[in-house]
């Protein structure tokens, strides 16, 4: 069984090589469950971050979910 992580990063990477919207959406939802695991609040932000630049911090995991995922959501 895939982790959700996997699926994240499977689905992120898609969207970046193909710029398909499907990717995005199917990120977002797994974003969403994973969010929800730990309790963390995906709220919008105004901050703008890099797709990329979150999408490798997202992988590292050095900042912890909390930090990571609400910038990673945000910039998809």
């Amino acid at each position: 069984m895939e982790s959700l992580k996997d699926n994240i990063i499977f689905n992120i990477f898609e969207y970046l090589e193909t710029g398909d919207l499907m990717f995005a959406n199917k990120a977002k939802e797994y974003l969403n469950e994973l969010a929800g695991k730990y309790h963390i609040s995906l709220r919008k932000s105004n901050q703008k971050a890099d797709l990329k630049v979150m999408f490798k911090k997202f992988i590292l995991n050095k900042e912890g979910y909390s930090q990571i995922l609400p910038m990673l959501y945000n910039s998809i």
